[in-house]
């Protein structure tokens, strides 16, 4: 009876692949997507600072109706907030996930995932740990984005 509870325990700390794989793209995703929405806040808080002042006007390179700047470079930001507000979500879901975990388990996370030089075995020699401490510990963390995520 006891040997049933084990398994079945393991079977739901189980990650499903397509789970982990998704955890871990935005984990690598993480330092562009942050840029993005660094970005995106960026321009959208000149457009608004812009806005509140008198709207300057240009005359049309053909001579034709005048035009705002202000209006054109909000329709450009309009163009990026989609994809900004998908990654405000999950930088913002990393960051609270970043908080909670010990300083070892954010080392790896930053080792792994956003400077991209480092080995498995040489991260865990660096954390000194085995490779199978080190992937145990990857996959607690993972399980913690994903479950901040939504995705278990």
């Amino acid at each position: 009876m006891e040997a049933v509870h084990v398994t079945e325990t393991r079977l739901a700390d189980r990650i499903p692949s397509h789970v982990f794989r998704f955890v871990e793209q935005e984990l690598y995703d993480y330092p562009v997507n942050r840029e993005l929405v660094l970005d995106y806040l960026r321009r959208r808080n000149e457009i608004l600072h812009k806005g509140r002042q008198m709207p300057e006007l240009d005359v049309m390179p053909d001579g034709g109706e005048l035009e705002d700047p202000t209006f054109h470079a909000a329709l450009r930001l309009l163009a990026i907030e989609r994809p900004a507000q998908r990654a405000m979500e999950y930088v913002a879901a990393i960051d609270s996930v970043m908080r909670t975990l010990t300083d070892e388990q954010r080392k790896f996370i930053k080792r792994k995932y956003w400077d991209k030089d480092c080995t498995d075995e040489a991260l865990a020699m660096e954390l000194g740990m085995s490779r199978a401490t080190l992937y145990r510990m990857q996959k607690t963390v993972i399980r913690a984005f994903a479950l901040r995520f939504g995705l278990l």
